[in-house]
């Protein structure tokens, strides 16, 4: 042993004795960094996590390990000195495992400089820290796999070229099975590099989880790596023999690492847990009674060729996996993989599964399907923070009767009047009853359609006497409803098919009788203005179209949305509201507020907002009226929310070409949850609170908010005067708003990709000529 600490010592000094080694770190520093920043564009995906490093960290270690592997077996052949190493009382593996560490060591060095990334981010905002060190760890056991596989393909050589050559060419055909290009080779061959990839393996340590899978994936490489490279450090008989063992060995060491039980191990290093089924679903599940039985139907080898979606099919197979184990044999879990023209591509069409289309002309599936029905038709990648939740949610709806809505519906959501409109059912509508049993209500529903329902009134006419009896009558016996007002519906002044107005168009809705009682006014004939929240719409003006700030569309964040009430406490997307009204006596009589403008809102009324008046006008007249409104409200069982064009796909929905219409906000989440808390499922609550976005730079977005309200008073002031000096005062708000967010930038870029591997170089370099000096 002693014989290995002192070979280990040499070549440890040799190896920090070399200015090359200080070059290696600064010059893998320097490059990552700078990838992460420019083509990474780290500043504009305003996210305080390290993924875009992490990602790219594969592809530095397949390139710079060979470089720096090149000269280190090779050296000792060509110089003559292998012979002397031979003649030493210590085993070959001793001889590669020490020269194995002191490489490890260097890349270990390469990546610490790294985490002064890490650092600035805790500093612009509030990063998984549990998460990153994940990614480190993941980056760790990738530099140790990938310097053993550089010696085991450079021990037989005494050519600096060809040893970096091949070393190169190994470590990058690990690496290749991430890529898009591999998309073209036949499915089986491109499964099985991917299953050999190390950006593949990676990725569930980029997420912050552990998995027993991946780990035994890099140290089986390495382990695979220092025993071949022993083994061809100082050959003997039966070398090839010793070699195919080791590689026989490797495959069926991962092939069980990949079974259920091996992947089902794990630790989640994430601050909220979220890939580990919580508290509320282990609940849920729990309280199952009736076993179920779940396919999981999913073209397996078609989403092999396809990165984004074979990595999201690994973790909807891993949580489904995770509830099945869970339920303790309730669940009954059986996977297909359709093909083409085949019986199984049969039941799932028939089951009601929708199929992604492919550029290979092949339908790709990818639902969940029960005893009867779909119930989730397409997993949609990026519905991937609330997969838990979809997941639990069809479980609960499956183990009981759905609980019934009452909509009513008085801006079309169900697409009943489609061949007028050209619009079909909502996106709301379609998630509605996936998960309820709606009723639209008719004009002449009665006591009984609402009794053992949620009433959904969604811009509501002016009721009759017996209607609005009705509707009391249900208040009154502890019913539940949810009223969308409006004071002007933009999405019942959209024309019809042919470019005319609607017929019998209701453009303000008429609050039903029984919120006299709850003490509650409204702004009916009165649109809310929001100019700090104002969203950006596009008007034709002159001949040119200008990009202009709206008011009366108003994006709301997290500071506008309660952070007490679970309705909206986690909706970290926003909401949209467009030409909203305001609550106004419901301040002083119990209701608690929901959703609220900023300071600087404004009102406008609302015959006027429908002559469409200039945005800019509007972002300076009438004067602000300095207080936050009350956009909607809660209390005794009725939510109120002061907008019913929320709900209308225009305002928050866009059209995705393979994934179909996909939220931008969170309106429908927000009446889902909505009715979650009304059915008084917590658990469910729970689970959406648990589902968060990806963690912003936040001091960033403290800054950009603060220049942009410099820019909007200066905008204003402009509008109101167009003189040249007023130009060049817009102008030079727009210049300090860039400097102020530029410089900040600048000095982040030049401490992570500049200060801190040059200051590396510079005193591993002053610490060579010192040893120089000194021997």
């Amino acid at each position: 042993m002693s014989g290995f600490i002192a070979l280990l010592r040499k070549d440890l000094r040799l190896a920090f004795a070399r200015p090359a080694t200080y070059a290696f770190v600064c010059l893998f520093a320097l490059s990552a960094m700078a990838l992460t920043f420019y083509p990474g564009r780290f500043f504009d995906a305003n996210r305080a996590d390290l993924s875009i490093l992490f990602s790219t960290l594969p592809w530095f270690f397949a390139i710079f390990t060979p470089a720096l592997v090149m000269d280190t077996l090779s050296y000792e052949r060509r110089a003559k000195t292998a012979e002397l190493l031979y003649a030493l009382p210590l085993r070959s593996a001793q001889i590669i495992v020490s020269k194995w560490l002191s490489l490890w060591l260097i890349c270990l060095f390469a990546l610490g400089l790294t985490t002064s990334l890490w650092i600035s981010i805790s500093w612009l905002g509030s990063p998984d820290h549990g998460a990153i060190l994940a990614g480190y760890l993941g980056a760790a056991l990738m530099a140790a796999s990938a310097c053993a596989i550089s010696l085991l393909v450079t021990a037989r050589t005494n050519s600096q070229i060809l040893a970096f050559l091949s070393a190169l060419v190994a470590n990058i055909a690990l690496t290749i099975g991430a890529l898009p290009a591999v998309n073209g080779l036949l499915p089986d061959l491109a499964r099985m590099l991917a299953d050999f990839s190390v950006p593949v393996h990676q990725t569930h340590f980029i997420r912050g989880v552990i998995s027993l899978s991946d780990v035994v994936f890099f140290l089986s490489l390495t382990l695979f790596g220092l025993y071949g490279a022993s083994v061809l450090w100082k050959p003997v008989r039966g070398t090839t023999y010793r070699l195919g063992l080791a590689l026989l060995a490797l495959l069926a060491l991962n092939t069980l690492a990949t079974t259920k039980p091996a992947r089902a191990i794990r630790a989640d290093l994430t601050a909220e847990h979220l890939y580990t089924l919580s508290p509320a679903a282990k609940r849920i599940i729990g309280a199952q009674e009736k076993p179920i039985q779940w396919t999981f139907y999913y073209s397996r080898k078609l989403a092999a060729q396809y990165p984004d979606i074979r990595t999201y099919g690994a973790r909807v197979e891993e949580t489904l996996q995770s509830l099945a184990s869970a339920s303790k044999g309730k669940i009954h879990l059986r996977m297909i993989d359709p093909h083409s023209d085949t019986p199984e591509e049969d039941q799932a069409l028939e089951a009601g599964l929708e199929a992604i289309p492919t550029d290979r002309g092949e339908p790709l599936y990818f639902g969940l399907v029960n005893e009867e029905r779909a119930v989730i038709k397409r997993f949609d990648p990026q519905r991937e923070n609330t997969l838990e939740y979809d997941l639990v949610r069809a479980l609960s709806a499956q183990k009981m009767v759905k609980p019934r809505l009452s909509l009513l519906d008085g801006i079309d959501l169900a697409g009943r009047d489609w061949f007028v409109t050209g619009r079909k059912e909502s996106l709301l509508y379609r998630l509605l009853t996936e998960h309820y049993d709606v009723t639209v209500l008719d004009q002449n529903f009665t006591l009984d359609d609402l009794e053992g329902s949620i009433a959904i009134l969604v811009h509501p006419p002016a009721l009759n006497r017996d209607q609005d009896q009705a509707l009391s009558d249900f208040i009154a016996k502890n019913g539940r409803a949810i009223i969308f007002l409006d004071p002007y519906s933009e999405a019942s002044a959209r024309p019809a098919l042919n470019g005319l107005p609607k017929k019998n168009a209701l453009m303000a809705s008429a609050a039903p009788g029984f919120l006299l009682d709850k003490n509650f006014g409204w702004t009916s004939n009165q649109v809310v203005l929001d100019r700090d929240n104002a969203m950006p719409i596009e008007r034709r003006q002159n001949g040119q179209t200008r990009t202009l700030r709206q008011p009366a569309w108003i994006g709301l964040g997290t500071a506008n949305l309660s952070a007490e009430n679970p309705l909206t406490a986690h909706l970290g997307r926003g909401l949209v509201l467009a030409s909203a009204c305001a609550l106004t006596r419901t301040q002083n009589a119990g209701w608690a507020p929901l959703i609220t403008t900023s300071t600087n809102s404004a009102r406008i009324e609302a015959q006027d907002f429908a002559a469409d008046p200039d945005p800019q006008a509007l972002m300076r007249d009438p004067a602000s009226l300095g207080k936050r409104e009350w956009l909607a409200a809660v209390k005794d069982g009725i939510i109120v929310i002061c907008d019913a064009d929320m709900l209308d796909d225009d305002f928050y929905v866009q059209d995705d070409p393979v994934f179909g219409s996909r939220a931008q906000a969170d309106n429908a989440d927000f009446l889902l949850n909505a009715l979650d808390w009304l059915n008084a499922d917590t658990a469910l609550l729970a689970l959406r609170a648990r589902n968060t976005l990806p963690r912003g730079l936040n001091r960033i977005d403290g800054m950009r908010a603060a220049a942009q309200a410099q820019l909007r008073k200066a905008e204003a002031e402009w509008q109101s005067t167009a003189t040249p000096e007023a130009r060049l005062a817009l102008r030079s708000v727009r210049q300090t708003f860039r400097r102020q967010i530029g410089r900040i930038e600048m000095v982040l870029q030049a401490i992570n990709i500049w200060l801190v591997p040059l200051s590396f170089f510079l005193i591993g370099g002053l610490y060579t000529l010192w040893r120089r000096r000194q021997f």
